[in-house]
Protein backbone atom coordinates (compact mmCIF):
# COMPACT_ATOMS: atom_id res chain seq x y z
CA UNK A 1 0.00 0.00 0.00
CA UNK A 2 2.49 2.40 0.18
CA UNK A 3 3.20 2.39 -3.35
CA UNK A 4 -0.29 3.07 -3.67
CA UNK A 5 -0.42 5.62 -1.02
CA UNK A 6 2.83 7.59 -3.22
CA UNK A 7 1.37 7.12 -6.51
CA UNK A 8 -1.60 9.04 -4.73
CA UNK A 9 0.33 11.59 -3.12
CA UNK A 10 2.30 11.81 -6.70
CA UNK A 11 -1.22 12.45 -8.48
CA UNK A 12 -2.05 15.37 -5.39
CA UNK A 13 1.16 16.94 -5.96
CA UNK A 14 0.48 17.25 -9.58
CA UNK A 15 -3.24 17.93 -9.65
CA UNK A 16 -2.05 20.86 -7.38
CA UNK A 17 0.62 22.52 -9.11
CA UNK A 18 -1.98 22.24 -12.27
CA UNK A 19 -4.31 23.85 -10.06
CA UNK A 20 -2.00 26.56 -9.33
CA UNK A 21 -0.90 27.04 -13.06
CA UNK A 22 -4.51 27.08 -13.85
CA UNK A 23 -5.34 29.94 -10.91
CA UNK A 24 -2.33 31.92 -12.21
CA UNK A 25 -3.22 32.04 -15.47
CA UNK A 26 -7.17 32.68 -14.54
CA UNK A 27 -5.43 35.63 -12.54
CA UNK A 28 -3.65 36.35 -15.68
CA UNK A 29 -6.22 36.24 -17.88
CA UNK A 30 -8.57 39.01 -15.80
CA UNK A 31 -6.02 41.28 -15.28
CA UNK A 32 -5.81 41.20 -19.10
CA UNK A 33 -9.73 41.53 -19.31
CA UNK A 34 -9.68 44.44 -16.48
CA UNK A 35 -6.94 46.21 -18.74
CA UNK A 36 -9.04 45.98 -22.19
CA UNK A 37 -12.50 47.08 -20.07
CA UNK A 38 -10.62 50.13 -18.38
CA UNK A 39 -9.21 51.03 -21.96
CA UNK A 40 -12.70 50.25 -23.76
CA UNK A 41 -14.23 52.80 -21.29
CA UNK A 42 -11.17 55.45 -21.77
CA UNK A 43 -12.14 54.65 -25.90
CA UNK A 44 -16.24 55.43 -24.94
CA UNK A 45 -15.28 58.75 -23.30
CA UNK A 46 -12.76 59.74 -26.09
CA UNK A 47 -15.66 58.79 -28.38
CA UNK A 48 -18.47 61.04 -26.17
CA UNK A 49 -16.00 64.29 -26.06
CA UNK A 50 -15.20 64.12 -29.93
CA UNK A 51 -19.44 63.84 -30.35
CA UNK A 52 -19.53 66.52 -28.18
CA UNK A 53 -17.24 68.84 -29.74
CA UNK A 54 -18.41 67.79 -33.37
CA UNK A 55 -21.87 68.99 -32.25
CA UNK A 56 -20.71 72.64 -30.57
CA UNK A 57 -18.57 72.85 -33.74
CA UNK A 58 -21.85 72.38 -35.69
CA UNK A 59 -23.23 75.28 -33.77
CA UNK A 60 -20.65 77.16 -34.11
CA UNK A 61 -20.23 77.08 -37.99
CA UNK A 62 -24.23 77.63 -38.10
CA UNK A 63 -23.87 80.75 -36.12
CA UNK A 64 -21.27 82.07 -38.02
CA UNK A 65 -22.95 81.34 -41.35
CA UNK A 66 -25.95 83.65 -39.63
CA UNK A 67 -23.51 86.18 -38.74
CA UNK A 68 -21.62 85.71 -42.21
CA UNK A 69 -25.78 86.28 -43.90
CA UNK A 70 -25.93 89.31 -41.45
CA UNK A 71 -22.46 90.65 -42.53
CA UNK A 72 -23.66 90.46 -46.11
CA UNK A 73 -26.82 92.41 -45.75
CA UNK A 74 -25.11 94.96 -43.80
CA UNK A 75 -22.24 95.37 -46.84
CA UNK A 76 -25.12 95.56 -49.07
CA UNK A 77 -27.19 98.07 -46.94
CA UNK A 78 -24.12 100.68 -46.29
CA UNK A 79 -23.52 100.16 -50.13
CA UNK A 80 -26.87 101.59 -50.53
CA UNK A 81 -26.49 104.10 -47.92
CA UNK A 82 -23.34 104.75 -49.51
CA UNK A 83 -24.58 105.31 -53.09
CA UNK A 84 -27.38 107.56 -51.31
CA UNK A 85 -24.83 110.01 -49.40
CA UNK A 86 -23.11 109.89 -53.10
CA UNK A 87 -26.16 111.35 -55.02
CA UNK A 88 -27.01 113.69 -51.84
CA UNK A 89 -23.47 114.89 -52.08
CA UNK A 90 -23.42 115.16 -55.80
CA UNK A 91 -26.72 117.20 -55.75
CA UNK A 92 -25.66 119.69 -52.61
CA UNK A 93 -22.14 120.50 -54.56
CA UNK A 94 -24.47 121.21 -57.85
CA UNK A 95 -26.60 122.91 -55.72
CA UNK A 96 -23.83 125.32 -53.82
CA UNK A 97 -21.94 125.88 -57.50
CA UNK A 98 -25.20 128.01 -58.81
CA UNK A 99 -25.88 131.45 -57.91
CA UNK A 100 -29.33 130.39 -56.18
CA UNK A 101 -28.38 127.53 -54.74
CA UNK A 102 -25.91 129.31 -53.01
CA UNK A 103 -28.07 131.82 -51.72
CA UNK A 104 -30.91 129.11 -50.70
CA UNK A 105 -27.67 126.91 -48.76
CA UNK A 106 -27.15 130.01 -46.83
CA UNK A 107 -30.37 130.57 -45.85
CA UNK A 108 -30.74 127.05 -44.40
CA UNK A 109 -27.38 127.14 -42.49
CA UNK A 110 -28.52 130.67 -40.75
CA UNK A 111 -31.62 129.05 -39.64
CA UNK A 112 -29.99 125.81 -38.43
CA UNK A 113 -27.71 127.94 -36.48
CA UNK A 114 -30.84 129.66 -34.66
CA UNK A 115 -32.77 126.47 -33.72
CA UNK A 116 -34.11 124.83 -36.30
CA UNK A 117 -34.69 124.54 -39.85
CA UNK A 118 -36.74 127.32 -41.37
CA UNK A 119 -37.51 126.29 -45.01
Amino acid sequence: MDRNTSDIEQIRRGITRAALAHEAQIAKLQAELQDAYEREIGMASVVAERRKFSQELYATRLKLDMYRKKYAATEKLLAERDRQLGDVQSKLTALSNSFLGALQLKYWRRGWRRGGRKG
